[in-house]
């Protein structure tokens, strides 16, 4: 409400965008943080309704509005574990994907949104595989990077023609979400935007990825955080930190290496991908154990490659709790089980950033979103041979 965390820029960009900016506007800085203003037309038409209010109605509207999401997740959850047999896990994953959500939830991100519609997604593919697209594609549409998700769905797809059709839709609606959506709120000033949107954020080589490839607080647990922390040198981090070793490489090859990693984690989630549609089926079957799985190895995968990571994103990286549940149901003796939990809850603990300030420090925290990956490849790698 103080309009210091990212709705207070939404609802700036959007009293922007109401007065009549057009795409000059992702050239600018929030006039009050100073962060980027790098949500992409799509996403500020989904938001502008609530930007119609004083910033206290505005943030109180759109903290429910998540909340109502948040709800109608819960409820369908349910629904996709019983659907691949994991009833079981049911209260515990509840309970974990509020409280990924929760960090969301109190800036007012967009992040619960998207594992929300994810979830969505996941409750409608075999019953409503339209909407189902739908719902994988509006994520994707407000922030580009969940378009990674787009091969959870082609994993329901049996056969090259459907795997076509379904990769159709997909791009179809990701382009009416990007370009007619806007134009109901913003008119033709839609494509203007939209090129803005690219020109400033996507490709600009100095814009907002390099402004995430940082090491401005120790709440950030990312990859590059970590490649930073011991292999460069930024002074507001190691200036305070002193016992933190460093290699003192240049802060833009360290960088890039950040790049070369994300690709390298990207291609070997490729690969398992690969290898699964030749020889495998999930565990629990299933056309929606199959696209659950997938889904659970992009999250994981995603969440691993961003360049920033906090609490407000932790929910991102829910699906690839799932895997872990079930390594925690199969194990067969009661040690096992007790040990597999303590990890289930420690990795989670890391997720959320919840951790003694030197292990936030050294960057402990990346280890649970690897972790979360590693078992998700071993899910995949461990599916059973297609008879």
């Amino acid at each position: 409400a103080k309009g210091e965390s990212d709705i207070g820029v939404f609802y700036r960009t959007g009293l922007l965008l109401c007065e009549g900016a057009g795409g000059e506007i992702y050239a600018l800085r929030d006039s009050v943080t100073g962060w980027p203003i790098s949500i992409p037309p799509a996403g500020m038409a989904v938001f502008q309704p609530f930007a119609a209010f004083d910033p206290a109605t505005s943030t109180a509207l759109w903290a429910v509005f998540n909340v109502l999401v948040a709800m109608l997740a819960v409820m369908c959850l349910r629904s996709v574990l019983a659907t691949v047999a994991l009833d079981a896990c049911y209260s515990w994953l509840a309970g974990v994907f509020l409280l990924l959500a929760g960090g969301s939830l109190q800036v007012g991100q967009f992040s619960l949104l998207f594992a929300s519609c994810w979830v969505f997604a996941l409750y409608l593919a075999a019953s409503r595989p339209a909407l189902s697209h739908l719902a994988w594609a509006v994520p994707a549409a407000i922030k580009l990077y969940p378009a990674l998700l787009f091969v959870a769905p082609l994993c329901g797809a049996k056969g090259a023609k459907q795997v076509t059709k379904t990769a159709a839709l997909l791009i179809a609606w990701l382009l009416v979400l990007a370009f007619a959506l806007p134009m109901l709120s913003y008119g033709l000033r839609a494509w203007d935007l939209n090129v803005g949107f690219v020109n400033e954020i996507v490709l600009d080589p100095s814009g907002r990825v390099k402004w995430m490839q940082a090491l401005g607080t120790t709440a950030n647990q990312s990859l590059d955080a970590v490649l930073i922390r011991y292999l460069s040198w930024y002074p507001k981090f190691h200036e305070k930190y002193t016992s933190v070793p460093t290699a003192h490489m240049d802060l833009d090859t360290v960088r890039l290496l950040g790049h070369i990693v994300r690709l390298a984690v990207i291609g070997v989630t490729v690969g398992f991908f690969l290898r699964w549609r030749r020889s495998g089926s999930v565990p629990f079957g299933g056309e929606v154990g199959s696209v659950l799985l997938m889904a659970a190895l992009w999250s994981s995968a995603l969440y691993v490659a961003l360049p920033e990571t906090r609490a407000r994103y932790a929910v991102y990286a829910f699906l690839g709790f799932v895997p872990f549940a079930m390594l925690v149901l199969q194990a067969q003796e009661k040690r096992a089980r007790a040990l597999l939990m303590a990890a289930f809850v420690v990795v989670l603990l890391l997720v959320v950033g919840v951790m003694p300030k030197p292990l936030e420090v050294w960057g402990v925290g990346f280890l649970g979103p690897l972790a979360l990956w590693i078992v998700s490849l071993r899910a995949v790698r461990q599916a059973r041979p297609a008879t």
